[in-house]
């Protein structure tokens, strides 16, 4: 199986429709796979622009939904006399046996001299929403940046340091908190826990950072277990292999295993309860991957580079609305966003910080929009706005979050109903050809949109010296082109029969097809070609 569709996300019966409306739209990741769909398409999202500011705090959100501050670093939350600690980042939830809820927050906070100030607070709310008490959890530790909480009831927080260590402890305050070095010893950002797979998965916020998979010797206990690291492979699918020494006693755990994927920045990571699709970021590459723990198969949800304007700059931490489905996504640095990816395939700004109090996003001095997570009832955000006022605050919106739309039953006896299908494309080309060849007689390739189309092929490969960077050796194109296979000819420009006659050694170049059908969809393929 190459790259997975919406369709093959979420199992159990469900008909195509239904898939659709459990998961944010996917697409071909560029080698992920020959059928690809359409990038997400900007613009307003389900909820509709975005209103003007309370400016007492400089949070935008679509109409409808309230905002409210919970807590302020450096001062006291509500009545409790705590007074809150800075930066907060990542965050969850625990729902209490009265219907109350606690809420953990970890604070990114770097060491200052022999003082070790990061850490983790929390919040007890009642079952109304008010706020009953608050308190330190997690001490002696820095930088704590992402973490997760455990279906066992502890939260796990990690230190985004180059030692880091993931720390278990209790959101009630009440146990020791726990180091965990089987977990890895890295600078970590997200770590969750899947029921459903009985493993955690875990990011690396490191250039070249990995993403890693651990499977506990025994389900709830984190004393022991196997920890992996992910190749990312070329046919869609990821693979894992065993991190000989998770503690990164004399070579980091990115690079004990030499096939794996070095990552541009691997930062946010959650996973969607229903479905158990596992979605991580990775962003430096301005990129959000979907993951399916049961084929293995990944593919691209979101690439910044698909877009002359992107809504969303530099994605960060993450998290699935659990009635929705959509996807909702930080920036780190950004326009001080956190956009919303719907599962109709559009992208959207949800929050936007536009007061003075959050700083100007063309500065370092800015913030940052970081730790988003749900109340258990699914009706309240949260979220900081981490260098707010210097010090960071955590915010509260609540709204009329909409539910997964379910697929209209079929009538008694008679097929199922067809979902809508988006435009998908296949491309078929040598995978290998010789720069002679391909400077006389050009290269060959058909396409076969699933409906009628306008089709362009690029034929690219990469810049000498510049990573990341590509030259175009030649295009070719189709009009109006039929829901069948239509056989092109793609011809060197000058530019590329000059590169061509400069090859001394095989170069891994790209194919690169986009099909636009009347309706506006759009569906793009890459494959990768050998130029010998």
């Amino acid at each position: 199986m190459g790259a997975f569709s919406r369709r093959e996300l979420v199992r159990g019966g469900l008909t195509a429709s239904a898939a659709f409306a459990l998961a944010p739209a996917l697409r071909g990741a560029g080698l992920l796979g020959e059928v690809a769909l359409a990038a997400p398409t900007q613009g307003n999202g389900p909820y509709g622009p975005l209103q003007p500011s309370d400016p007492t705090m400089g949070v935008q959100v679509p109409k409808g939904f309230t905002v409210r501050e919970i807590a302020r670093g450096g001062v006291p939350v509500g009545a409790t006399g705590y007074v809150w600690h800075l930066f907060s980042d990542g965050s969850g939830t625990f729902r209490q046996p009265d219907g109350s809820w606690i809420l953990v927050s970890n604070a990114e906070l770097p060491e200052a001299g022999p003082v070790k100030a990061g850490g983790a607070s929390a919040i007890h709310f009642n079952n109304d929403g008010s706020i009953r008490d608050a308190y330190r959890v997690l001490d002696n530790t820095v930088n704590n940046c992402g973490g997760g909480t455990t279906p066992w009831g502890t939260w796990l927080s990690g230190e985004e340091v180059a030692d880091g260590l993931v720390w278990e402890c209790d959101p009630k305050g009440q146990k020791p908190q726990v180091a965990r070095p089987k977990l890895g010893v890295n600078s970590h950002e997200y770590v969750v826990v899947h029921s459903k797979a009985r493993r955690l998965y875990l990011t690396e916020d490191e250039a070249g950072g990995g993403f890693y998979r651990f499977t506990p010797a025994k389900w709830g206990d984190l004393s022991a277990g196997l920890l992996e690291i992910a190749t990312l492979r070329p046919d869609g699918h990821i693979s894992w292999s065993r991190v000989p020494d998770p503690e990164a006693k004399s070579t980091p755990t990115r690079d004990q295993v030499p096939a794996a994927t070095p990552l541009s920045r691997p930062e946010g990571l959650c996973i969607d309860p229903l479905s158990g699709i596992v979605y991580f970021v990775e962003s430096s590459a301005g990129r959000v991957y979907a993951y399916d723990p049961v084929t293995h198969a990944y593919d691209l949800v979101y690439a910044e580079s698909d877009y002359q304007q992107p809504f969303l700059n530099d994605p960060d931490n993450a998290i699935v609305c659990p009635r929705s489905g959509d996807l909702l996504v930080c920036e780190d640095t950004g326009s001080l966003d956190i956009c919303l990816i719907s599962t109709e395939g559009t992208v959207s700004r949800f929050v936007h910080l536009d007061g003075t109090q959050h700083g100007d996003p063309d500065t370092e001095a800015s913030s940052e929009t970081t730790g988003p997570c749900f109340d258990p009832t699914g009706t309240r955000l949260y979220f900081s706005s981490q260098r707010a006022y210097f010090t960071g605050v955590i915010y509260e919106v609540t709204g009329p979050w909409r539910k997964r739309v379910a697929p209209p039953e079929p009538p008694p006896g008679g097929p199922p109903r067809p979902g809508p299908l988006p435009l998908q494309l296949r491309v078929e080309a040598s995978r290998r050809v010789s720069a002679e060849r391909l400077e006389e007689n050009g290269m060959r390739v058909s396409v076969i949109p699933s409906k009628r189309a306008d089709v362009m092929v690029v034929l690219r490969a990469p810049r000498e010296g510049k990573k990341g960077e590509w030259v175009t050796l030649g295009k070719t194109s189709g009009k109006d082109l039929p829901a069948r296979r239509s056989k092109l000819k793609l011809l060197l420009s000058e530019r590329g029969e000059r590169y061509v006659e400069e090859i001394d050694e095989p170069v891994e170049a790209q194919l690169v097809a986009t099909a636009v059908a009347r309706s506006g969809r759009r569906a793009r393929v890459t494959r990768g070609i050998t130029i010998t």
